[in-house]
């Protein structure tokens, strides 16, 4: 059911149900939080800032609404220098997945109770 729902939210999928639920998520969506970017005082920015932000710019687009989801990225140094909060499942894999093509390592990738943010993004070792 997840599954079809985030289908139906990200426009993969369409029928009059799915058209539905899109639209009570963009109602929901424009109550909810909308995407929070924010640098952390006194770190250094990363080398790569500019094409982080480059994924940020596009995720925002498919912000459709949910949940909200914390990203935080380190810097070389290995300093968090940067925390994103998306609204909901499809942006946060827009995200996501466009900065680990930038080849940064998300550290709970594969951790289904991270705590404090959903994705910790490294530089790697």
């Amino acid at each position: 059911m997840i599954c079809l729902f985030w289908l139906a939210m990200c426009g993969k999928l369409s029928c009059p149900q799915t058209q539905q639920m899109v639209s009570i998520a963009n109602a929901y969506s424009k109550k909810g939080i909308k995407m929070k970017d924010k640098y952390v005082e006194g770190k250094v920015k990363s080398s790569i800032d500019e094409k982080i932000s480059e994924v940020v710019r596009k995720a925002k687009d498919a912000e459709l609404g949910g949940m909200p989801m914390l990203t935080a990225i380190q810097n070389e140094a290995g300093d968090i220098y940067r925390v994103i909060t998306v609204d909901g499942l499809c942006a946060y894999l827009a995200l996501v997945q466009g900065i680990a093509k930038l080849g940064l390592t998300d550290l709970h990738a594969d951790n289904l109770n991270p705590g404090k943010y959903d994705s910790l993004f490294v530089f790697k070792q």
